[in-house]
């Protein structure tokens, strides 16, 4: 199994995981997938030359077709999606906090990820992601409103974030060709 950085600051480093962690020797169980797999870690750090970035407490996620593009969208600030020149389906997404002053270039640019969907992602799918995201926003927003509404209405929020949730996560997703971003890591690339 190779690991590769997900933001533009960590493209051009290697990724390896810390000798002492559990995944150091990880083993790709299903190497005939061609789907990517997401680890997670609490700790990232370089190495003394900058060349290289450290995992610790990895998690390996579970191989979920899109994984690693759905988490993207879920948590990212702003995203913007890309296209086939056809415009007919979704290719991909950068994800951060989005063009500074409404140039191409971000106002964050060592953090943006640029995913590129191994997975087909449609509109019914971003219903959802943006469903969910609503609902966590609306979960976690003024601390006052949220201990006024009660524990009902909390509960309710939270179950209609988790059922959106395991509906986005649970659909079979069909694979598709990954096409790589005409200009990776620009933002206000959408043909209008």
């Amino acid at each position: 199994m190779t690991f590769l950085n997900m933001t533009n600051v960590g493209a051009c480093r290697c990724a390896k995981i810390e000798p002492g962690s559990i995944n150091c020797v990880a083993i790709d169980d299903e190497p005939h997938s061609p789907h990517s797999r997401l680890m997670i870690a609490t700790f990232v750090g370089l190495n003394p030359g900058g060349s290289t970035m450290m995992a610790r407490d990895t998690t390996v996620m579970p191989l979920i077709p899109g994984l690693p593009s759905l988490i993207a969208l879920l948590f990212t600030p702003i995203a913007e999606f890309r296209t086939d020149p056809e415009l007919k389906r979704m290719t991909g997404a950068i994800c951060g906090l989005g063009p500074a002053q409404n140039l191409e270039y971000s106002c964050f640019p060592d953090h943006d990820l640029e995913v590129i969907f191994d997975t087909k992602i449609d509109i019914e799918d971003i219903y959802k992601i943006n469903g969910v995201r609503m609902a966590i926003n609306i979960a976690i927003g003024s601390q006052e409103k949220v201990l006024g509404w009660g524990p009902d209405a909390v509960y309710k929020i939270q179950e209609s974030a988790r059922t959106k949730l395991m509906e986005v996560l649970q659909k079979r997703r069909e694979t598709v060709q990954p096409r790589n971003a005409d200009r990776p890591y620009r933002w206000n690339q959408v043909i209008v």
